[in-house]
């Protein structure tokens, strides 16, 4: 009935030019092509396919049409997976309710944070939701037997799958728990989506790599790179901390995410625990955007890196809920 309605996007504001270079195109070509034609031809050479694979499905299951059209409420529901996320954390009602108020102020209020978060078809609100989702439920899986734990960790393998820097920190989670936890052998499981990606690609002659959208870098110079300082950008990432400072909501919440984990840190004098998993990926997600930045990608756009810094906005208010929840106790 309200179709024509929910088509008309006249007073919709495209705020990047990726979304009509790359996302529309990747979309549209995995909706009206199919998967296989998008991934043998990639518009980005070994970009998964994943988030945007979702914005298609959502999109068919939602309306079906015959060919593929961005429409605003598909993504709001980004912000209503968000909540049911905050939903599901272990803490008091007063304090979720504080979250997910919180949540909804700074993305109504911040036009920028909203288009990516859940007004477009950028990819940093699929991914994030999904990322967080997975992590706020990690150590219920990792830790107790569970008869939906090799369920849960052959989809969490799909997060390599996605989008840097996510794809990194969750081979990294994957590694990890491995060697941290190895009587856990249902984490095996997460290697399966990494390994039917590179086996296929192998097989139809495409551009492999161990993680998505990392062709043409190189590790081992990078981590040479760093630890003799050669030829390092360091200015870098006093820009990068100004882009992020620019938004000063988002700054304070980034200075309450890291003090919040500091008192933890301090008041359970521990360093090394599961509930931490939520500061040591926010650390390592900071740490590998400035490496990217003052190595690599020393002449690329700064601004960018605001987006790779909000891929984790939703892990880092559910790392303060959680954090303010145990120090109330």
């Amino acid at each position: 009935l309200f179709l024509v309605t929910l088509l008309n996007n006249n007073n919709f504001k495209e705020l990047n030019t990726d979304v009509t270079v790359q996302w529309l195109p990747i979309a549209e070509s995995i909706y009206q092509d199919g998967y296989f034609f998008a991934f043998t031809n990639n518009f980005i050479e070994n970009q998964s396919l994943l988030p945007s694979y979702i914005q298609s499905l959502i999109f068919k299951i939602n309306f079906n049409l015959s060919v593929f059209e961005f429409i605003q409420p598909n993504s709001y529901l980004v912000l209503f997976l968000t909540i049911l996320i905050f939903i599901d954390l272990e803490i008091s009602k007063k304090n979720r309710a504080l979250t997910i108020g919180v949540f909804f102020l700074l993305i109504i209020n911040n036009e920028w944070l909203f288009y990516l978060i859940s007004n477009s078809l950028m990819l940093e609100g699929i991914v994030g939701f999904l990322f967080t989702g997975f992590i706020i439920n990690y150590k219920k899986y990792l830790l107790n037997n569970n008869k939906y734990q090799y369920l849960y960790f052959l989809f969490f393998g799909c997060l390599v799958l996605t989008k840097q820097f996510i794809s990194l920190l969750s081979l990294i989670i994957i590694v990890l728990s491995l060697l941290v936890v190895m009587k856990n052998s249902s984490v095996l499981f997460s290697f399966i989506p990494l390994l039917i990606d590179y086996l296929t690609k192998l097989i139809l002659s495409l551009s492999t790599s161990i993680v998505t959208y990392s062709d043409g870098l190189s590790y081992t110079n990078i981590i040479k790179d760093v630890l003799f300082f050669n030829n390092l950008e360091l200015n870098n990432i006093i820009l990068i901390l100004g882009q992020v400072f620019i938004d000063k909501p988002l700054t304070l919440i980034l200075v309450i995410y890291f003090l919040s984990n500091f008192i933890y840190i301090y008041k359970t004098k521990k360093i090394f625990n599961i509930n931490l998993i939520y500061f040591y990926i926010g650390i390592f997600n900071f740490l590998f955007i400035f490496i990217l930045y003052i190595t690599y990608w020393k002449n690329i756009e700064i601004q960018s890196s605001y987006r790779y810094v909000v891929n984790l906005f939703s892990l880092y208010l559910a790392s303060v809920a959680t954090n303010l929840d145990y120090l109330e106790k």
